[in-house]
C-alpha cells in the first residue's frame, strides 16, 4: 500500500494534512491520490466533501462526492447527516434535507451532531420532530438538543420528563433534568421562573429526589454524587449530609473539583473569625 513518508496512509495523511497542519494545497493532491486508489471509499468521499465546502467553496465538487459517499454507504448516518446539512444551508433544499435528517436520525438516534442540526433545521423550517414517545434515549438527547443549544427551556423540561416516563431509571436524564430545574429555581438560568414559597418549597423537594435517582441509577459516577452532596449542603440546608456525601464522592474520585471545592468552603465557613482586636 501506498504510504507517505511520516507513515500515514495516503487517505489518512490528506485529512492530517487538511485538519491539523492547514496545508490545503498539499491536502487537495493528497485526496486526489486517495481517491485514485480507492474510488469506492465512502468515508474518503465524505471527508473531501467537507474539504471541498468549506476550505474550497467548491459547492458542485463537494455535491458530487457527498452524493457519492451516500451511493457508497447509504445507511451511514455521518454521511446523510452531512449531505442533509449541505442541501439545506447551500441550496435551501428543505425538503430533500428532511428526508435525509429522517433517515440518519433513524439509522443512529444518538449521534448528537445530526440530532442538533436536524433540531436546528426544524426550528428555522418551525415544524415539529415527531418521535417515539417510548425510545429513551432518542428523547434524552433531542431533549439535550433543546437545553443547551437552542435554550428552549419549557420544551427541554417536558422532554426530558417524557424520557423519565419511558425509561423511570435513565440517569443522564435524572441528572440533567435536576440541573436545568435547578437553574431555573434558584436563578442561575437565563430566565428564572418566578414560583411562590410553597412551590419553591415543592421543586427543591423535587430537584433533590431526582439527584438521588441519578445516584442510584449510576452509583459509580462520582460527579453526580458531589452534586447531589452539594445541593443538600447549599440548597436544602443539610450539612451532615452533604458533608456525607461529599467524602463519599471524594473516595470514589480523590481529584473530584466539585467535592473538593464545596468540602473546602464548606470547612472554611467553619473556621472562627479572627480576633482583630
Amino acid at each position: 500500500m501506498n504510504m507517505d513518508p511520516l507513515g500515514y496512509y495516503i487517505s489518512d495523511y490528506a485529512v492530517f494534512l487538511h485538519r491539523r497542519k492547514r496545508d490545503y494545497d498539499k491536502a487537495q493532491s493528497f485526496y486526489s491520490k486517495a481517491l485514485l486508489q480507492w474510488p469506492d471509499q465512502a468515508s474518503l468521499h465524505l471527508k473531501y466533501a467537507g474539504f471541498l465546502r468549506h476550505v474550497r467553496r467548491d459547492v458542485g465538487g463537494a455535491e458530487q462526492h457527498y452524493k457519492r459517499s451516500v451511493e457508497l454507504n447509504p445507511k451511514n448516518a455521518d454521511a446523510l447527516g452531512n449531505y442533509a446539512s449541505f442541501l439545506h444551508g447551500v441550496y435551501n433544499n428543505t425538503t430533500q434535507a428532511e428526508k435525509l435528517y429522517k433517515q440518519a436520525v433513524q439509522l443512529d438516534d444518538t449521534h448528537t451532531n445530526n440530532l442538533c442540526n436536524y433540531g436546528l433545521f426544524l426550528s428555522e423550517e418551525r415544524r415539529e420532530y415527531r418521535m417515539n414517545p417510548k425510545h429513551a434515549n432518542t428523547l434524552y438527547n433531542y431533549a439535550v438538543m433543546l437545553d443547551t443549544h437552542l435554550q428552549r427551556k419549557d420544551e427541554a423540561e417536558a422532554t426530558y420528563r417524557t424520557c423519565l416516563v419511558s425509561e423511570p431509571k435513565h440517569a443522564f436524564a435524572l441528572y440533567n433534568l435536576a440541573v436545568l430545574l435547578e437553574e431555573r429555581l434558584f436563578g442561575t438560568a437565563a430566565k428564572p421562573v418566578l414560583q411562590q414559597p410553597q412551590q419553591q418549597n415543592q421543586r427543591r423537594e423535587e430537584v433533590c429526589s431526582l439527584y438521588k435517582r441519578a445516584v442510584e441509577a449510576d452509583p459509580r459516577d462520582s460527579s453526580t454524587l458531589a452534586d447531589y452532596g452539594r445541593f443538600l449542603l447549599v440548597r436544602m440546608d443539610d450539612p451532615v449530609r452533604g458533608r456525607q456525601i461529599l467524602q463519599a464522592s471524594l473516595k470514589m474520585n480523590p481529584s473530584c473539583e466539585i467535592a473538593l471545592y464545596n468540602l473546602a468552603v464548606m470547612l472554611h465557613r467553619q473556621q472562627p473569625e479572627p480576633d482583630l482586636a
